[in-house]
């Protein structure tokens, strides 16, 4: 059989689906050390990291082939958005297989942005005040995080942000149109990370405060 299987390497439920695949493998991480990419190169098959802040693609018998650099994909931050930097990974993979020249594959990195316009609701980040950092600029970070991974990320992302001396602030919430548990979690909060406010929509009849009560 002919063809590509584009997979998470740092995921192991991901990774076994290679097992159910009869395509090349062609595993991607941000991780360069991770070694679950050199068994896809072992197979035959290709991976794709970052190297020294490029995006390159990885092959037995092939010189690495230079992407683009990660500042120059608004989508990862410069590397800031791990989450980000994966799904550029997958999706300059999942191009290249299907035959998408890299020009274009490139043009596509460099130009889908973290902006509403491209993705509202992931990650838009907003200059709220227009001073400069040093005087006191403030930037706003907005993103469904619907789970608590993604509210690591987003957390991540946001300390990454955070100038020396700066402070972080959270607003949460949620659209109320899930069951109980979908909106309970485990994840510990850091006294820096403590919600300034709450909001919520209720659809399903649960009253007011019920993000605040889980």
């Amino acid at each position: 059989p002919s063809g590509w299987t584009v997979l998470n390497a740092d995921d192991p439920l991901v990774r076994a689906m290679r097992s159910v695949s009869r395509a090349k493998p062609w595993f991607f991480s941000p991780d360069r050390d991770n070694p679950y990419l050199d068994d896809a190169l072992e197979a035959g098959g290709r991976a794709i990291t970052v190297i020294d802040g490029q995006i390159v693609i990885l092959g037995r018998g092939h010189d690495p082939t230079d992407v683009i650099a990660l500042a120059d994909v608004p989508l990862t931050m410069a590397g800031a958005s791990r989450v980000n930097t994966a799904n550029a990974l997958a999706a300059t993979a999942a191009a290249i297989a299907i035959g998408v020249p890299l020009p274009a594959v490139r043009e596509g990195l460099r130009t889908f942005t973290t902006g509403a316009e491209h993705n509202a609701g992931r990650l838009n980040v907003y200059a709220v005040d227009a001073a400069t950092p040093a005087a006191g600029g403030i930037a706003t970070a907005r993103d469904l995080a619907h789970n608590e991974a993604s509210l690591e990320s987003l957390l991540a992302v946001a300390a990454a942000l955070r100038l020396p001396g700066g402070e972080l602030a959270t607003v949460l919430g949620t659209a109320g149109d899930r069951p109980d548990e979908a909106d309970e979690g485990d994840r510990p909060i850091d006294p820096s990370e403590l919600p300034i406010a709450r909001a919520e929509i209720d659809h399903l009849g649960h009253g007011s405060g019920l993000v605040g009560d889980l």
